[in-house]
C-alpha cells in the first residue's frame, strides 16, 4: 500500500513521466527514410507512403505521423506534468485541478464543433465528469474550463481527440504512483479498444495532407492548453 509523503520539489526527467509519455518517437531521419524508429515497417499503416532508400516504400499510419508532428509541443508539456509528485496529496490535487480546466475547455470547444458527428462515441469518451468527481471527494475547487480556439471541422476534431485519448495512455502509468485513498476515477478510464478505433478512424480520414496538417496544428493548440493549465496549478511549493 503506497503511503502519502511529504511533498517535494520534482526534478525528473521530463520525457515519458507525465500524463503524455514521449516514448518512441518517429525522429525527422526515421520519417526521411520512410521507416520508424524500431527498424520494422508498421504493421496497420494506410497513409504517408515514404520512399525508403534501402527498399520499397513504407507505411506510416496517421496516428505515428501525429506523435511526430507534435513531438515539440508534447515534450514541453511533458516537462511540466512530470513535476508533479502524485505520491503527495498537494501535488495529485494540482494535477487534477489543471487537467480538469484543461479537459472541460478542450471538451466543450469539441461539444461547440458537434464532435459527435465525426466520432459517434465522443460522448462516452469525455472525462470532465470524472475530473469532477475525484475534485469534490478530495474537496478541491473545480477550476474555469480554459479558453480554447474553436475547432473548425473534422480534421482539427480528430486532432483535438487525438491529444485526449492519448492521455489515457500515460494515465494507465501514473496511477501507479497514486496511493491508495485517493480518488482515482480520473486515471482509471482507459479502454484499449476506444484507442484502436480511433486509430483506424484516424488512418481513415487524415489521408490528405492539407487534412493531417489542420489536425496536426489543432493537436498542438490542445497540448498548448494542457501547458498553459499546468503552468497555473503547479503544485506544492512551485508558486
Amino acid at each position: 500500500m503506497h503511503a502519502l509523503r511529504t511533498c517535494r520539489r520534482r526534478l525528473s526527467s521530463p520525457h515519458g513521466s507525465g500524463l503524455f509519455p514521449v516514448k518512441h518517437l518517429i525522429n525527422r531521419e526515421t520519417l526521411d527514410k520512410g521507416v520508424p524508429s524500431h527498424g520494422r515497417p508498421w504493421k496497420n499503416g494506410k497513409e504517408a507512403i515514404l520512399p525508403n532508400p534501402s527498399g520499397p516504400a513504407t507505411a506510416i499510419s496517421a496516428r505515428f505521423r501525429l506523435k511526430a508532428a507534435t513531438a515539440a509541443a508534447h515534450e514541453r508539456l511533458d516537462g511540466w506534468m512530470s513535476r508533479y509528485d502524485l505520491a503527495c496529496r498537494a501535488d495529485y490535487g494540482a494535477f487534477l485541478q489543471a487537467q480538469a480546466g484543461a479537459f472541460m475547455g478542450v471538451e466543450d470547444a469539441l461539444d461547440e464543433a458537434d464532435a459527435e458527428i465525426h466520432l459517434p462515441d465522443w460522448h462516452e469518451r469525455r472525462r470532465t465528469m470524472a475530473l469532477r468527481s475525484d475534485l469534490n471527494l478530495m474537496g478541491l475547487a473545480f477550476p474555469e474550463p480554459a479558453q480554447v480556439t474553436p475547432f473548425r471541422g473534422e480534421a482539427e476534431v480528430l486532432g483535438a481527440i487525438y491529444v485526449l485519448e492519448g492521455s489515457r495512455l500515460g494515465g494507465a502509468v501514473l496511477i501507479r504512483s497514486v496511493p491508495d485513498g485517493l480518488p482515482k476515477s480520473f486515471l482509471s478510464s482507459g479502454n484499449p479498444a476506444a484507442w484502436r478505433a480511433l486509430a483506424s478512424v484516424l488512418d481513415e480520414r487524415l489521408s490528405s495532407p492539407d487534412r493531417f496538417d489542420s489536425a496536426a496544428s489543432a493537436a498542438c493548440s490542445v497540448f498548448a492548453v494542457f501547458e498553459n493549465a499546468a503552468r497555473a496549478y503547479p503544485g506544492a511549493d512551485r508558486k
